[in-house]
Protein backbone atom coordinates (compact mmCIF):
# COMPACT_ATOMS: atom_id res chain seq x y z
CA UNK A 1 0.00 0.00 0.00
CA UNK A 2 1.36 3.39 -0.98
CA UNK A 3 0.46 6.42 0.69
CA UNK A 4 2.14 9.42 -0.85
CA UNK A 5 4.16 12.64 2.02
CA UNK A 6 5.08 15.01 0.20
CA UNK A 7 7.69 17.92 1.49
CA UNK A 8 8.85 21.27 -0.14
CA UNK A 9 12.46 21.05 -0.31
CA UNK A 10 15.03 23.23 -2.26
CA UNK A 11 12.22 24.20 -4.28
CA UNK A 12 11.57 20.68 -5.57
CA UNK A 13 9.25 18.34 -3.98
CA UNK A 14 10.15 15.52 -2.47
CA UNK A 15 7.47 12.38 -1.69
CA UNK A 16 7.92 9.62 0.97
CA UNK A 17 6.51 6.20 0.25
CA UNK A 18 4.69 5.49 3.29
CA UNK A 19 3.54 1.19 3.81
CA UNK A 20 3.04 -1.01 6.14
CA UNK A 21 5.53 -3.22 8.00
CA UNK A 22 3.27 -5.27 9.91
CA UNK A 23 0.05 -5.90 9.58
CA UNK A 24 -1.49 -8.43 12.19
CA UNK A 25 -5.10 -9.17 11.93
CA UNK A 26 -4.93 -12.44 13.88
CA UNK A 27 -6.33 -14.42 10.65
CA UNK A 28 -4.89 -17.87 8.78
CA UNK A 29 -2.02 -15.29 7.77
CA UNK A 30 -0.80 -14.65 11.47
CA UNK A 31 3.47 -14.43 11.59
CA UNK A 32 3.86 -14.28 15.44
CA UNK A 33 5.05 -16.66 18.49
CA UNK A 34 3.03 -16.71 22.13
CA UNK A 35 5.06 -17.78 25.14
CA UNK A 36 2.22 -20.46 25.35
CA UNK A 37 0.17 -22.08 23.40
CA UNK A 38 -3.31 -21.26 22.92
CA UNK A 39 -6.02 -23.07 25.18
CA UNK A 40 -9.44 -22.89 27.23
CA UNK A 41 -11.32 -24.94 29.74
CA UNK A 42 -14.25 -23.86 27.85
CA UNK A 43 -15.36 -21.69 30.54
CA UNK A 44 -13.59 -18.30 31.93
CA UNK A 45 -10.03 -19.50 31.76
CA UNK A 46 -8.92 -19.46 28.03
CA UNK A 47 -6.15 -17.62 25.58
CA UNK A 48 -6.25 -17.75 21.59
CA UNK A 49 -8.28 -16.33 18.45
CA UNK A 50 -11.81 -15.24 18.19
CA UNK A 51 -14.39 -12.95 15.81
CA UNK A 52 -14.82 -14.67 12.40
CA UNK A 53 -13.00 -17.72 13.61
CA UNK A 54 -12.20 -19.65 16.81
CA UNK A 55 -8.63 -20.86 17.74
CA UNK A 56 -8.11 -22.11 21.26
CA UNK A 57 -5.63 -25.17 20.28
CA UNK A 58 -7.45 -28.36 20.67
CA UNK A 59 -9.62 -27.19 23.93
CA UNK A 60 -12.90 -26.11 23.31
CA UNK A 61 -14.32 -22.79 22.54
CA UNK A 62 -15.15 -21.13 26.07
CA UNK A 63 -18.28 -20.00 26.90
CA UNK A 64 -17.25 -17.28 28.87
CA UNK A 65 -16.19 -15.03 25.72
CA UNK A 66 -16.86 -11.20 26.33
CA UNK A 67 -18.97 -9.47 23.74
CA UNK A 68 -16.53 -6.77 22.75
CA UNK A 69 -18.02 -4.28 20.43
CA UNK A 70 -16.11 -2.02 17.44
CA UNK A 71 -13.09 -4.98 16.34
CA UNK A 72 -13.63 -6.61 13.03
CA UNK A 73 -12.65 -10.50 11.73
CA UNK A 74 -10.73 -11.82 14.03
CA UNK A 75 -8.85 -10.45 17.15
CA UNK A 76 -6.43 -11.91 20.53
CA UNK A 77 -8.49 -12.16 23.75
CA UNK A 78 -7.56 -13.95 27.26
CA UNK A 79 -9.16 -13.96 30.64
CA UNK A 80 -7.61 -15.62 33.59
CA UNK A 81 -4.11 -16.52 32.34
CA UNK A 82 -2.74 -18.45 34.96
CA UNK A 83 -5.89 -20.48 35.47
CA UNK A 84 -4.22 -23.70 33.44
CA UNK A 85 -0.81 -23.80 34.68
CA UNK A 86 0.69 -20.40 32.42
CA UNK A 87 3.41 -18.51 33.72
CA UNK A 88 2.39 -14.86 33.86
CA UNK A 89 2.88 -12.50 31.59
CA UNK A 90 1.76 -13.91 28.30
CA UNK A 91 3.91 -12.79 25.68
CA UNK A 92 3.09 -12.38 22.11
CA UNK A 93 5.95 -11.48 19.90
CA UNK A 94 6.50 -10.73 16.41
CA UNK A 95 10.23 -11.07 15.50
CA UNK A 96 12.90 -10.05 12.68
CA UNK A 97 10.53 -7.22 10.61
CA UNK A 98 12.22 -5.96 7.70
CA UNK A 99 12.65 -1.82 8.44
CA UNK A 100 15.30 -1.44 6.10
CA UNK A 101 15.38 2.39 4.79
CA UNK A 102 12.28 2.39 7.04
CA UNK A 103 11.64 5.69 8.64
CA UNK A 104 9.15 7.63 10.62
CA UNK A 105 7.92 3.78 12.06
CA UNK A 106 4.08 4.35 13.35
CA UNK A 107 2.49 1.37 15.06
CA UNK A 108 -0.80 1.53 15.46
CA UNK A 109 -3.65 -1.42 17.28
CA UNK A 110 -7.22 -2.10 18.85
CA UNK A 111 -7.37 -2.65 22.54
CA UNK A 112 -10.43 -3.79 25.11
CA UNK A 113 -10.85 -4.93 28.38
CA UNK A 114 -14.57 -5.55 28.92
CA UNK A 115 -16.03 -3.68 32.05
CA UNK A 116 -18.28 -5.26 34.58
CA UNK A 117 -19.59 -2.92 37.51
CA UNK A 118 -17.79 -2.95 39.70
CA UNK A 119 -14.61 -3.35 37.25
CA UNK A 120 -12.08 -6.71 38.02
CA UNK A 121 -8.85 -4.93 37.19
CA UNK A 122 -6.32 -5.04 39.76
CA UNK A 123 -2.94 -3.22 40.24
CA UNK A 124 -0.73 -6.26 39.25
CA UNK A 125 -2.93 -6.85 36.27
CA UNK A 126 -1.21 -5.02 33.12
CA UNK A 127 -0.77 -4.91 29.05
CA UNK A 128 2.70 -4.12 27.90
CA UNK A 129 3.73 -3.19 24.62
CA UNK A 130 7.66 -3.25 23.43
CA UNK A 131 10.12 -3.30 20.85
CA UNK A 132 13.33 -3.37 20.24
CA UNK A 133 15.79 -2.63 16.73
CA UNK A 134 18.60 -4.44 15.82
CA UNK A 135 18.40 -7.07 18.87
CA UNK A 136 19.64 -3.49 21.10
CA UNK A 137 16.52 -3.76 23.57
CA UNK A 138 13.31 -3.86 24.79
CA UNK A 139 11.77 -0.40 24.69
CA UNK A 140 8.45 0.59 26.06
CA UNK A 141 6.12 1.63 23.42
CA UNK A 142 2.60 1.09 25.38
CA UNK A 143 1.26 0.30 28.52
CA UNK A 144 -1.97 -0.25 30.22
CA UNK A 145 -1.97 -0.65 34.46
CA UNK A 146 -4.99 -1.05 37.17
CA UNK A 147 -6.14 2.38 37.93
CA UNK A 148 -9.74 4.25 39.49
CA UNK A 149 -10.06 1.15 42.25
CA UNK A 150 -12.92 0.78 43.93
CA UNK A 151 -11.46 -1.30 46.45
CA UNK A 152 -7.74 -0.80 46.23
CA UNK A 153 -6.01 -2.32 45.00
CA UNK A 154 -8.83 -4.03 43.30
CA UNK A 155 -12.08 -3.60 41.61
CA UNK A 156 -10.10 -1.17 39.09
CA UNK A 157 -9.79 -0.50 34.96
CA UNK A 158 -6.96 -0.72 32.67
CA UNK A 159 -6.06 3.17 31.92
CA UNK A 160 -2.77 3.82 29.79
CA UNK A 161 0.50 4.80 31.76
CA UNK A 162 0.95 7.34 29.62
CA UNK A 163 4.89 7.68 30.84
CA UNK A 164 5.40 4.45 32.26
CA UNK A 165 5.69 5.37 35.80
CA UNK A 166 3.14 2.62 36.75
CA UNK A 167 0.50 5.31 37.21
CA UNK A 168 -2.73 4.82 35.18
CA UNK A 169 -3.16 8.63 33.73
CA UNK A 170 -4.14 8.23 30.60
CA UNK A 171 -7.28 6.66 28.14
CA UNK A 172 -9.53 3.94 29.77
CA UNK A 173 -10.48 0.62 28.05
CA UNK A 174 -13.39 -0.22 27.86
CA UNK A 175 -15.98 -2.83 26.18
CA UNK A 176 -15.53 -0.82 22.80
CA UNK A 177 -12.58 -1.80 20.98
CA UNK A 178 -10.13 2.06 20.91
CA UNK A 179 -7.12 2.63 18.82
CA UNK A 180 -4.13 3.00 20.05
CA UNK A 181 -1.35 5.34 17.61
CA UNK A 182 2.41 5.78 18.89
CA UNK A 183 5.83 6.61 17.05
CA UNK A 184 9.07 4.99 16.57
CA UNK A 185 11.67 7.45 15.92
CA UNK A 186 14.50 4.95 15.68
CA UNK A 187 15.84 3.34 12.56
CA UNK A 188 17.55 0.35 11.71
CA UNK A 189 17.32 -2.89 9.61
CA UNK A 190 15.13 -5.49 11.95
CA UNK A 191 12.29 -4.40 14.39
CA UNK A 192 10.50 -7.13 17.20
CA UNK A 193 7.63 -6.19 18.52
CA UNK A 194 6.63 -7.70 21.83
CA UNK A 195 2.98 -7.20 23.83
CA UNK A 196 3.05 -8.72 27.13
CA UNK A 197 -0.53 -9.35 29.34
CA UNK A 198 -0.71 -10.39 32.73
CA UNK A 199 -4.35 -10.87 33.76
CA UNK A 200 -4.77 -13.33 36.79
CA UNK A 201 -8.28 -13.69 38.34
CA UNK A 202 -12.03 -14.39 37.16
CA UNK A 203 -13.38 -11.71 34.98
CA UNK A 204 -9.97 -10.03 34.25
CA UNK A 205 -10.01 -10.35 30.57
CA UNK A 206 -8.36 -8.42 27.35
CA UNK A 207 -8.83 -8.33 23.84
CA UNK A 208 -6.54 -6.61 21.42
CA UNK A 209 -6.87 -6.66 17.45
CA UNK A 210 -4.99 -5.02 14.04
CA UNK A 211 -1.54 -4.49 15.27
CA UNK A 212 -0.22 -2.47 12.67
CA UNK A 213 3.07 -0.85 11.97
CA UNK A 214 3.72 1.69 9.06
CA UNK A 215 7.00 3.61 7.70
CA UNK A 216 8.21 5.81 4.94
CA UNK A 217 10.20 4.30 2.17
CA UNK A 218 9.04 0.72 2.67
CA UNK A 219 7.64 -1.17 -0.43
CA UNK A 220 4.12 -2.00 0.21
CA UNK A 221 2.90 -4.89 -0.92
CA UNK A 222 0.13 -5.41 1.65
CA UNK A 223 -3.92 -5.24 0.32
CA UNK A 224 -6.24 -3.59 1.61
CA UNK A 225 -9.11 -5.57 4.21
CA UNK A 226 -12.34 -5.51 2.32
CA UNK A 227 -15.27 -6.76 4.27
CA UNK A 228 -18.34 -7.89 2.20
CA UNK A 229 -21.83 -8.12 3.49
CA UNK A 230 -23.99 -10.82 4.30
CA UNK A 231 -25.09 -12.72 1.53
CA UNK A 232 -28.72 -12.18 -0.20
CA UNK A 233 -31.76 -14.50 0.36
CA UNK A 234 -35.19 -12.96 -1.28
CA UNK A 235 -38.30 -14.47 -2.86
CA UNK A 236 -39.18 -13.65 -6.72
CA UNK A 237 -41.27 -10.33 -6.05
CA UNK A 238 -45.13 -10.71 -7.02
CA UNK A 239 -46.08 -12.55 -10.12
CA UNK A 240 -42.45 -12.13 -11.49
CA UNK A 241 -39.55 -14.80 -11.90
CA UNK A 242 -37.21 -12.98 -9.98
CA UNK A 243 -37.05 -9.65 -7.96
CA UNK A 244 -35.39 -6.56 -8.26
CA UNK A 245 -32.31 -6.18 -5.49
CA UNK A 246 -30.89 -3.50 -4.09
CA UNK A 247 -27.49 -3.52 -2.08
CA UNK A 248 -24.35 -1.25 -0.53
CA UNK A 249 -20.59 -1.67 -2.23
CA UNK A 250 -18.78 -3.39 0.69
CA UNK A 251 -16.17 -1.24 2.97
CA UNK A 252 -12.64 -1.50 2.75
CA UNK A 253 -9.85 -0.15 4.80
CA UNK A 254 -6.29 0.50 4.37
CA UNK A 255 -3.63 1.45 6.83
CA UNK A 256 -1.74 3.57 4.17
CA UNK A 257 -4.49 4.44 1.83
CA UNK A 258 -7.92 6.38 3.27
CA UNK A 259 -9.29 5.85 0.43
CA UNK A 260 -9.22 2.53 -1.46
CA UNK A 261 -10.94 1.98 -4.49
CA UNK A 262 -14.04 -0.54 -4.52
CA UNK A 263 -15.58 -1.59 -7.60
CA UNK A 264 -18.14 -4.42 -8.71
CA UNK A 265 -16.27 -6.56 -11.03
CA UNK A 266 -18.93 -9.48 -11.57
CA UNK A 267 -22.62 -9.91 -10.87
CA UNK A 268 -25.46 -7.68 -11.59
CA UNK A 269 -25.08 -3.72 -10.40
CA UNK A 270 -27.51 -2.73 -7.36
CA UNK A 271 -31.26 -2.06 -8.63
CA UNK A 272 -31.14 -4.27 -11.29
CA UNK A 273 -33.47 -7.51 -11.78
CA UNK A 274 -32.03 -11.22 -10.51
CA UNK A 275 -33.51 -13.85 -11.91
CA UNK A 276 -34.64 -16.78 -9.57
CA UNK A 277 -31.13 -18.73 -8.78
CA UNK A 278 -27.91 -18.05 -7.20
CA UNK A 279 -26.00 -15.16 -8.77
CA UNK A 280 -22.22 -14.37 -7.49
CA UNK A 281 -21.26 -10.73 -6.88
CA UNK A 282 -17.28 -10.22 -6.51
CA UNK A 283 -16.10 -6.84 -5.39
CA UNK A 284 -12.65 -5.49 -5.31
CA UNK A 285 -10.76 -3.15 -3.22
CA UNK A 286 -7.32 -1.90 -4.82
CA UNK A 287 -5.25 0.96 -2.96
CA UNK A 288 -2.89 3.48 -4.12
CA UNK A 289 -0.07 1.25 -4.62
CA UNK A 290 -2.25 -1.69 -7.16
CA UNK A 291 -2.54 -4.09 -4.47
CA UNK A 292 -5.43 -5.76 -4.37
CA UNK A 293 -8.43 -7.69 -2.58
CA UNK A 294 -11.95 -9.05 -3.59
CA UNK A 295 -14.78 -10.55 -1.85
CA UNK A 296 -17.82 -12.27 -2.52
CA UNK A 297 -21.49 -12.72 -1.86
CA UNK A 298 -23.98 -14.77 -3.18
CA UNK A 299 -27.58 -13.54 -3.88
CA UNK A 300 -30.02 -16.25 -3.75
CA UNK A 301 -33.73 -15.09 -4.96
CA UNK A 302 -36.41 -17.74 -4.12
CA UNK A 303 -39.64 -18.87 -6.07
CA UNK A 304 -42.23 -18.71 -3.01
CA UNK A 305 -45.15 -17.63 -5.23
CA UNK A 306 -47.92 -20.77 -5.01
CA UNK A 307 -49.58 -21.66 -8.53
CA UNK A 308 -52.48 -19.93 -9.08
CA UNK A 309 -55.16 -22.41 -10.03
CA UNK A 310 -58.52 -22.79 -10.89
CA UNK A 311 -60.89 -26.02 -10.88
CA UNK A 312 -64.34 -26.71 -12.72
CA UNK A 313 -67.43 -25.22 -11.36
CA UNK A 314 -69.54 -27.20 -9.29
CA UNK A 315 -71.30 -30.83 -11.21
CA UNK A 316 -74.84 -31.39 -9.89
CA UNK A 317 -76.29 -34.30 -12.03
CA UNK A 318 -79.57 -37.24 -11.59
CA UNK A 319 -78.42 -40.78 -10.89
CA UNK A 320 -79.53 -43.19 -14.01
CA UNK A 321 -82.97 -44.50 -14.34
CA UNK A 322 -82.89 -47.55 -11.55
CA UNK A 323 -79.89 -47.07 -10.02
CA UNK A 324 -77.74 -45.19 -7.47
CA UNK A 325 -74.72 -44.07 -9.42
CA UNK A 326 -73.94 -42.41 -12.62
CA UNK A 327 -70.87 -41.38 -14.46
CA UNK A 328 -69.48 -37.90 -14.33
CA UNK A 329 -66.88 -36.51 -16.62
CA UNK A 330 -64.87 -33.06 -15.63
CA UNK A 331 -62.06 -30.79 -17.03
CA UNK A 332 -58.87 -30.86 -15.00
CA UNK A 333 -57.67 -27.51 -12.85
CA UNK A 334 -56.50 -24.53 -15.00
CA UNK A 335 -53.16 -23.42 -14.06
CA UNK A 336 -50.69 -20.65 -14.28
CA UNK A 337 -47.32 -19.84 -12.41
CA UNK A 338 -44.67 -17.04 -12.42
CA UNK A 339 -41.86 -18.99 -13.16
CA UNK A 340 -43.20 -22.50 -14.21
CA UNK A 341 -44.75 -23.41 -17.53
CA UNK A 342 -47.58 -25.48 -18.34
CA UNK A 343 -45.59 -28.70 -18.39
CA UNK A 344 -43.69 -28.35 -15.61
CA UNK A 345 -46.20 -28.08 -13.12
CA UNK A 346 -47.82 -31.04 -11.75
CA UNK A 347 -51.38 -31.73 -11.02
CA UNK A 348 -52.85 -34.35 -8.93
CA UNK A 349 -55.38 -36.04 -7.68
CA UNK A 350 -55.18 -36.41 -3.80
CA UNK A 351 -58.69 -36.90 -2.88
CA UNK A 352 -61.67 -38.26 -4.86
CA UNK A 353 -62.36 -40.88 -8.00
CA UNK A 354 -61.36 -38.94 -11.06
CA UNK A 355 -63.43 -37.79 -13.88
CA UNK A 356 -64.69 -40.65 -16.15
CA UNK A 357 -65.97 -42.48 -12.60
CA UNK A 358 -69.39 -43.73 -11.46
CA UNK A 359 -70.36 -41.87 -8.53
CA UNK A 360 -72.82 -42.22 -6.04
CA UNK A 361 -75.87 -40.53 -4.36
CA UNK A 362 -74.44 -37.98 -2.15
CA UNK A 363 -72.37 -35.38 -2.38
CA UNK A 364 -68.02 -35.99 -3.59
CA UNK A 365 -65.07 -33.36 -3.13
CA UNK A 366 -62.28 -34.20 -6.17
CA UNK A 367 -59.01 -32.26 -4.69
CA UNK A 368 -56.29 -31.25 -6.82
CA UNK A 369 -53.07 -31.17 -5.57
CA UNK A 370 -50.73 -28.69 -8.16
CA UNK A 371 -47.30 -28.11 -7.50
CA UNK A 372 -44.90 -25.76 -9.67
CA UNK A 373 -40.98 -26.31 -10.53
CA UNK A 374 -39.85 -24.81 -7.03
CA UNK A 375 -42.41 -26.88 -4.70
CA UNK A 376 -44.88 -24.47 -4.02
CA UNK A 377 -48.41 -25.70 -4.26
CA UNK A 378 -51.88 -25.01 -4.34
CA UNK A 379 -54.93 -27.14 -3.84
CA UNK A 380 -58.72 -26.93 -5.27
CA UNK A 381 -61.58 -29.08 -5.66
CA UNK A 382 -64.29 -30.17 -7.92
CA UNK A 383 -68.32 -30.13 -5.84
CA UNK A 384 -69.86 -32.69 -7.45
CA UNK A 385 -73.76 -34.07 -6.65
CA UNK A 386 -75.39 -36.66 -7.67
CA UNK A 387 -79.30 -36.62 -6.79
CA UNK A 388 -81.40 -40.11 -6.44
CA UNK A 389 -83.08 -40.66 -9.36
CA UNK A 390 -86.37 -41.73 -7.35
CA UNK A 391 -88.25 -40.35 -4.89
CA UNK A 392 -88.44 -42.75 -1.30
CA UNK A 393 -92.24 -44.19 -1.02
CA UNK A 394 -93.30 -45.72 2.82
CA UNK A 395 -94.20 -49.28 3.13
CA UNK A 396 -97.19 -50.04 5.63
CA UNK A 397 -99.21 -52.74 6.93
CA UNK A 398 -102.90 -52.66 5.60
CA UNK A 399 -104.01 -54.70 8.33
CA UNK A 400 -104.07 -53.69 12.22
CA UNK A 401 -101.21 -53.97 14.06
CA UNK A 402 -102.30 -56.09 17.39
CA UNK A 403 -100.46 -55.06 20.47
CA UNK A 404 -100.67 -56.03 24.30
CA UNK A 405 -101.41 -53.58 27.15
CA UNK A 406 -98.40 -53.27 30.18
CA UNK A 407 -98.73 -54.11 33.74
CA UNK A 408 -100.23 -50.83 34.34
CA UNK A 409 -103.38 -51.69 31.39
CA UNK A 410 -101.54 -49.02 29.04
CA UNK A 411 -99.15 -49.18 25.63
CA UNK A 412 -96.46 -47.18 25.44
CA UNK A 413 -96.52 -46.00 21.54
CA UNK A 414 -92.87 -46.32 20.44
CA UNK A 415 -91.27 -44.82 16.66
CA UNK A 416 -93.15 -47.17 14.27
CA UNK A 417 -90.48 -46.60 11.74
CA UNK A 418 -88.78 -50.23 11.43
CA UNK A 419 -91.01 -52.21 13.24
CA UNK A 420 -94.39 -53.95 12.22
CA UNK A 421 -93.30 -53.82 8.08
CA UNK A 422 -93.55 -50.01 8.38
CA UNK A 423 -90.16 -49.24 6.12
CA UNK A 424 -89.36 -46.87 3.60
CA UNK A 425 -87.63 -47.76 0.22
CA UNK A 426 -83.75 -47.61 -0.33
CA UNK A 427 -83.19 -44.21 -1.25
CA UNK A 428 -79.64 -44.63 -2.37
CA UNK A 429 -78.68 -44.29 1.23
CA UNK A 430 -78.89 -40.49 0.89
CA UNK A 431 -79.68 -38.68 4.22
CA UNK A 432 -81.83 -36.69 5.02
CA UNK A 433 -84.54 -38.84 5.00
CA UNK A 434 -86.33 -39.60 7.82
CA UNK A 435 -90.36 -40.44 9.11
CA UNK A 436 -92.35 -38.55 11.85
CA UNK A 437 -95.40 -40.01 13.18
CA UNK A 438 -98.81 -38.82 14.67
CA UNK A 439 -99.98 -39.39 17.60
CA UNK A 440 -95.49 -39.03 18.67
CA UNK A 441 -93.91 -41.35 20.03
CA UNK A 442 -93.99 -42.03 23.97
CA UNK A 443 -97.96 -41.20 23.54
CA UNK A 444 -99.97 -43.22 26.12
CA UNK A 445 -102.83 -45.79 24.24
CA UNK A 446 -105.50 -47.38 26.06
CA UNK A 447 -106.90 -50.62 25.18
CA UNK A 448 -108.78 -50.08 21.76
CA UNK A 449 -107.79 -49.07 17.91
CA UNK A 450 -105.78 -46.14 17.01
CA UNK A 451 -105.19 -44.54 13.72
CA UNK A 452 -101.60 -43.77 13.67
CA UNK A 453 -99.82 -41.50 10.60
CA UNK A 454 -96.82 -41.81 9.38
CA UNK A 455 -94.86 -38.81 7.39
CA UNK A 456 -91.87 -40.01 4.54
CA UNK A 457 -90.10 -36.98 5.21
CA UNK A 458 -86.64 -35.80 2.74
CA UNK A 459 -84.70 -32.87 3.97
CA UNK A 460 -87.82 -31.38 5.44
CA UNK A 461 -90.52 -31.66 3.01
CA UNK A 462 -92.79 -34.73 2.76
CA UNK A 463 -93.04 -36.92 0.10
CA UNK A 464 -95.22 -39.83 1.34
CA UNK A 465 -97.34 -40.77 4.11
CA UNK A 466 -99.71 -43.65 5.23
CA UNK A 467 -102.28 -44.50 7.61
CA UNK A 468 -102.00 -47.36 10.20
CA UNK A 469 -103.85 -48.91 12.97
CA UNK A 470 -102.79 -49.92 16.32
CA UNK A 471 -104.97 -52.68 17.81
CA UNK A 472 -104.30 -52.09 21.12
CA UNK A 473 -105.66 -55.71 23.53
CA UNK A 474 -105.50 -56.85 27.27
CA UNK A 475 -104.59 -59.87 26.09
CA UNK A 476 -102.68 -61.65 22.57
CA UNK A 477 -105.51 -64.61 23.00
CA UNK A 478 -102.37 -67.34 22.96
CA UNK A 479 -104.33 -68.83 25.85
CA UNK A 480 -107.34 -68.67 24.14
CA UNK A 481 -106.65 -69.99 21.36
CA UNK A 482 -109.23 -71.09 18.62
CA UNK A 483 -107.07 -72.35 15.71
CA UNK A 484 -107.86 -75.33 13.73
CA UNK A 485 -106.22 -78.92 15.19
CA UNK A 486 -102.01 -78.81 14.22
CA UNK A 487 -98.79 -79.76 15.39
CA UNK A 488 -95.51 -77.91 16.43
CA UNK A 489 -92.72 -79.74 16.95
CA UNK A 490 -89.77 -79.78 18.31
CA UNK A 491 -90.60 -76.89 20.83
CA UNK A 492 -88.64 -75.71 22.44
CA UNK A 493 -86.04 -75.49 19.30
CA UNK A 494 -82.89 -74.46 18.54
CA UNK A 495 -83.81 -73.87 14.86
CA UNK A 496 -86.26 -75.81 12.89
CA UNK A 497 -89.63 -75.54 14.08
CA UNK A 498 -91.85 -77.74 12.26
CA UNK A 499 -95.82 -77.05 11.91
CA UNK A 500 -98.35 -79.60 10.78
CA UNK A 501 -101.86 -78.43 9.76
CA UNK A 502 -105.05 -80.26 8.35
CA UNK A 503 -105.38 -76.77 6.28
CA UNK A 504 -102.73 -74.95 4.20
CA UNK A 505 -101.05 -72.08 5.94
CA UNK A 506 -100.57 -68.81 3.95
CA UNK A 507 -98.34 -67.16 6.33
CA UNK A 508 -96.63 -67.40 9.45
CA UNK A 509 -94.99 -64.47 11.58
CA UNK A 510 -92.72 -64.45 14.38
CA UNK A 511 -93.37 -61.79 17.57
CA UNK A 512 -91.43 -60.83 20.13
CA UNK A 513 -93.03 -61.22 23.39
CA UNK A 514 -93.64 -56.86 23.29
CA UNK A 515 -95.15 -56.99 19.95
CA UNK A 516 -92.46 -56.85 17.34
CA UNK A 517 -92.23 -58.11 14.31
CA UNK A 518 -89.03 -60.49 14.01
CA UNK A 519 -89.77 -62.70 11.28
CA UNK A 520 -92.27 -63.78 8.21
CA UNK A 521 -92.66 -66.96 6.12
CA UNK A 522 -95.12 -67.83 3.84
CA UNK A 523 -94.79 -71.79 4.89
CA UNK A 524 -93.12 -74.40 6.84
CA UNK A 525 -91.01 -75.36 8.54
CA UNK A 526 -89.30 -72.28 9.59
CA UNK A 527 -85.83 -71.44 10.73
CA UNK A 528 -85.35 -69.34 14.06
CA UNK A 529 -81.86 -70.21 14.81
CA UNK A 530 -80.95 -66.40 14.66
CA UNK A 531 -82.64 -65.75 17.10
CA UNK A 532 -81.25 -65.24 20.86
CA UNK A 533 -83.01 -67.73 23.83
CA UNK A 534 -86.60 -66.85 25.02
CA UNK A 535 -90.12 -66.91 24.44
CA UNK A 536 -91.87 -65.85 21.14
CA UNK A 537 -95.35 -65.51 19.64
CA UNK A 538 -96.17 -67.30 16.93
CA UNK A 539 -98.88 -66.44 14.23
CA UNK A 540 -99.71 -68.89 12.22
CA UNK A 541 -102.72 -67.89 9.64
CA UNK A 542 -104.95 -70.60 7.00
CA UNK A 543 -107.61 -70.68 4.76
CA UNK A 544 -109.89 -70.80 7.48
CA UNK A 545 -108.68 -69.77 10.79
CA UNK A 546 -105.72 -67.67 12.55
CA UNK A 547 -104.71 -66.99 16.01
CA UNK A 548 -101.13 -66.75 18.14
CA UNK A 549 -99.62 -69.61 20.40
CA UNK A 550 -95.93 -69.39 22.00
CA UNK A 551 -92.79 -70.96 21.25
CA UNK A 552 -89.44 -71.05 23.09
CA UNK A 553 -86.16 -70.89 21.43
CA UNK A 554 -83.83 -72.70 23.20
Amino acid sequence: MYNWKCFVFMFLIVCALQAQVLNETFDGNSNFTTSTPFFSNGDRVYFGITGDSNDFGSDPVPTGLKPYEGFSGNYLTGMRLNGMGASLPISIIWEDLDIQGATNLIFKGDFAEYFDAPGHIDASDFILVEYQIDGQGYEPLLSFVGADFINPPNNGVFREDTNFDGVGDGTALNNQAQRFTKNITQTGNSLDLRISVSVNAYDEDFALGNIIITGDGVEDTTPPIITCNEDIEVFTDIDSCGAIIEFPLPEAIDETDENPIITQIEGPESGSFFETGITELVFEAEDSAGNKTQCSIEVHVFDGQAPQVQCAESIVVTADEGTCNTVVHYDLPTVSDNCSSEEEIEIELISGLGSGSSFSVGTHYETFLITDAAGNMSTCSVLIEIMPEAVPQLECPTEPIVVQVNNAGEYILPNLEGRFGITFSDYCGQRGVYTTQHPTPSTVLTVGLHDVEINLMVDGEEVDSCMVQISVQETLGIEDNTMIDFELYPNPTSDILHIHSQEEILNIKVYSMQGKLLKEFKDAPISVGDLPQGVYLLWIETIDDKGFTKVVKK
